[in-house]
């Protein structure tokens, strides 16, 4: 904070206070030695505030200086709910340990008891027929001998591809997301639980619960997608496998889990913290750190064989969703002028 001016008369300081807060410019009023010192809130504000000042000194009763009071007394209003709307907001959703309580977050925890009932049915993967049932597709995919290669042989893996999307045309499009549900070992299952519950609870808290929902279709659908169409784009460890004669795979590794769209939330987050700040919605940078670390060492293959094409597809559509926006704010003033 900052001194800008003296006044001997409380009454002058006021309204100067109340105008300068029409100016989108807070300042406070302080009473020392029988003297109201004017004190400006943002250091940024102040060589405008010295502007006014001088202005206000040379005609104190000029009418505009005078009608302030009611706008000024609105302002305050105004913020006063705002900020006892996020401090309810923060008593009432946050445990002792500053996540949200499974009350306040419908959605996310309704996304967690079906994770668990669909990992359940399918037997953490055991249970193949059930599998098929929920994934992206019914078809399993086709692995050939290393040297597969030629004319005739590109035909042949074209004929696979129509058989791994024959499922989604025959109008099974429930398929885009039920594998978001479907976890292969119970870690899979809690390390993709915590992540939802505290990164989709955090969002959740903040957000109504038609764009949490829509968010997890559009993410889910998006990542699913990816990964299906672009199994091995992140996967380093693509030469081991012809290293050691695993052949040629042709068509989509069945896969699932919520960790598209968990690494969705985490771009969204991600994109709010760095470029467009909200409050509430952000992440530590050190949680940024392990979380990107985790995404590469995924794709070195040492954790076995993961989806990695679905996190890094979910980590992207997570960040534009964050930063739109902000662009389309940019846009609307750059056409504004």
């Amino acid at each position: 904070m900052r001194e800008i001016a003296s006044l001997i008369d409380k009454h002058d300081a006021q309204v100067l206070v109340d105008y300068l807060l029409t100016q989108d410019i807070p300042a406070v009023v302080r009473l020392e030695n029988n003297q109201a010192e004017i004190w400006i809130r943002n250091e940024d504000d102040v060589d405008l505030a010295r502007i006014i000042w001088e202005e206000f000194r040379s005609q104190p009763k000029d009418v505009k200086y005078q009608a302030a009071a009611k706008p000024a007394k609105e302002l305050r209003k105004l913020q006063e709910q705002v900020n006892k709307k996020y401090a309810s907001l923060y008593k009432e959703t946050d445990d002792f340990w500053g996540r949200p309580r499974p009350s306040k977050i419908p959605i996310t925890m309704a996304l967690i008891v079906l994770s668990v009932i669909a990992t359940i049915y399918i037997d953490f993967g055991k249970n193949n027929q059930r599998f098929m049932q929920l994934a992206i597709t019914d078809q399993s995919a086709v692995i050939l001998p290393q040297q597969w290669e030629g004319k005739d042989n590109r035909a042949f893996e074209k004929r696979i591809w129509e058989q791994q999307w024959k499922a989604l045309q025959r109008g099974e499009y429930y398929r885009l997301i039920t594998p978001i549900f479907l976890h292969l070992h119970i870690l899979h299952l809690a390390l993709n639980m915590y992540a939802l519950y505290t990164l989709g609870g955090l969002i959740e808290c903040r957000r109504n619960k038609l764009w949490v929902i829509t968010f997890v279709l559009v993410t889910g659908v998006f990542s699913n997608l990816s990964q299906f169409i672009f199994p091995d784009a992140f996967n380093f460890n693509l030469a081991d496998r012809f290293l050691n004669n695993q052949g040629v795979i042709i068509g989509s590794h069945l896969f699932g889990g919520m960790s598209g769209v968990c690494y969705a939330l985490f771009g969204y987050l991600t994109a709010k913290s760095l470029y467009s700040p909200e409050q509430g919605l952000v992440i530590p940078r050190d949680s940024i750190y392990i979380m990107m670390g985790w995404l590469v060492l995924c794709m070195t293959g040492a954790l076995g064989d993961i989806a990695n094409t679905a996190h890094v597809a979910g980590m992207l559509i997570g960040v534009v969703i964050g930063m739109t926006p902000k662009f389309i704010d940019q846009m609307r003033k750059r056409i504004a002028k």
